[in-house]
């Protein structure tokens, strides 16, 4: 199949539909910005695809698009929701299948289907800044997204980038949505984002259950949290068990098929030819990577053939590595290193925000798995950071959402007034001055001109979160 659709042409289309729906909704002249995004990056994440549409798929493309023709939309094992795939993400031949009538079957389909869905994640990351930082981070957020050289160039090739992104940022937001008010709706919600992580990425599921238990009991109102706690994980439960049913099913009755297929192979990676752990020969391993050796969990893996400052420090050594593959700049050079000096400043700063930090550490605990196998070179650091990525991006909003509030708060307070003799004039063009000293200090005298009073403003997440007790979490 030859694709022709230039990026134009679809960057114009996705600016169209995404207008019509903020038309609907009454929201276009607030999120007019979002129009914009979405268009360029309609452009910039498809223009390459018609040069590639006749290019053989390889990598981890060409495992998830022959998975993907399979799929279908009912069915038990291969179905949108409760289908399950070992050795790729299920939730990425999902939704690569539920987007099938936009973009065929055909290898080309599998770079459309991308896109799209890359298109998909940086709208989100969009609604994730707007939450936390307004209008303002939600922009610098979804345009530091589509600079970024190492998301752009992989969403077009048909990896499961795209679809990591896209469900991060959907669980990023339910936490922030969590931070603020944590009850049964609020919990039910993040057990909904989270069975979304365990599809995307199964070695995800330990963090989504811990992020659930901190949640409730750090936030839940005093006298519900273990009620909340229960909801929680009763809808995470009933969420995911058509596709662990299915894992299982598939696999002979074990529900964790595909994480210990993944972990299996890291431990070969790691230990083959070493004659311990149950690693393989070097030449079994070279005849088959993920089907030799003995059979090994995530528990065992990571706390028995290794102690646990060697775990703690190898998912630290992963994330290290993860950001850091975020700063490539092929092509974007000046504006990329500028993006990511405002991610990394932007993460120094939600570490020390009381509330907000939460949006990387609970992330950060969800990706510890992901980022140990990639200390241990069994997936790309990039693939392996997809699960704090969104934060990067958020924290990067909000950064410049804080330091651009400061600027207009300095300029404002210039503009407000200054001192002669013992009267102080509060602001320019107001109807009042007030005495400093004398016998009567402190009261107002009135001027010629009226009082014009400024306009209050609601209070955005950011100025919230910087408004809470330092000693909370």
């Amino acid at each position: 199949m030859i694709v022709t659709a230039q990026g134009w042409m679809v960057g114009l289309w996705l600016a169209l539909i995404v207008s019509t729906v903020l038309l609907t909704t009454n929201r276009v002249r607030r999120h007019w910005m979002l129009v914009f995004i979405t268009g360029a990056g309609g452009y910039f994440l498809w223009r390459a695809i018609p040069g590639m549409s006749l290019n053989r798929l390889d990598g981890q493309a060409a495992l998830i698009w022959p998975a993907v023709q399979k799929a279908s939309w009912l069915g038990f094992h291969n179905g949108l929701w409760w289908g399950s795939w070992v050795g790729v993400s299920s939730l990425t031949v999902q939704l690569f299948h539920a987007v099938t009538p936009l973009v065929g079957t055909g290898s080309a389909g599998a770079l459309g289907a991308g896109a799209l869905l890359g298109i998909a994640a940086v709208i989100a990351i969009y609604a994730v800044g707007n939450r936390v930082a307004g209008r303002r981070g939600a922009g610098i957020a979804a345009v530091s997204a589509l600079v970024a050289d190492s998301f752009r160039l992989e969403v077009g090739v048909g990896t499961s980038i795209p679809v990591l992104a896209l469900a991060a940022t959907l669980f990023l937001y339910a936490v922030h949505v969590c931070l603020t008010r944590t009850t049964r709706q609020e919990i039910i919600l993040l057990a909904g984002a989270g069975s979304l992580m365990c599809l995307a990425d199964p070695t995800w599921i330990p963090g989504v259950v811990i992020a659930i238990v901190v949640m409730a009991l750090a936030y839940a109102p005093a006298g519900q949290r273990m009620r909340v706690l229960g909801v929680g994980l009763l809808a995470l439960a009933l969420l995911t068990l058509p596709n662990r049913t299915s894992t299982a099913d598939q696999n002979g009755g074990d529900p964790l098929a595909d994480i210990n297929h993944e972990i299996r192979f890291a431990r070969n990676v790691e230990f083959a030819g070493q004659s311990r752990y149950g690693a393989p020969s070097l030449a079994a391993f070279k005849r088959d990577p993920t089907g030799t050796g003995n059979p090994v969990g995530l528990g065992d893996y990571l706390f028995v053939d290794h102690s646990v400052p060697v775990a703690v420090g190898a998912t630290l050594t992963g994330g290290y590595k993860a950001i850091s593959s975020f700063a490539v700049r092929e092509e974007t050079k000046l504006a990329g290193l500028l993006v990511f000096v405002l991610m990394v400043g932007g993460l120094a700063y939600l570490l020390i925000l009381p509330r907000l930090r939460m949006l990387f550490i609970i992330p950060l605990v969800v990706s510890a798995p992901s980022l140990f196998l990639a200390s241990r070179h069994a997936i790309l650091p990039f693939e392996a950071g997809m699960g704090i990525w969104p934060s990067l991006l958020v924290g990067s909003g909000v950064l410049v959402y804080a330091i651009s509030r400061s600027i207009e708060n300095q300029a404002r307070a210039r503009l407000r007034g200054f001192h002669f003799g013992r009267y102080s004039f509060p602001a320019i063009g107001t109807g009042c001055r007030q005495k400093l000293s004398g016998p009567s200090a402190g009261t107002l005298v009135p001027t010629v001109v009226e009082c014009d009073q400024n306009r209050a403003t609601p209070i955005t997440a950011a100025e919230l979160a910087e408004t809470r007790d330092s000693t909370s979490i």
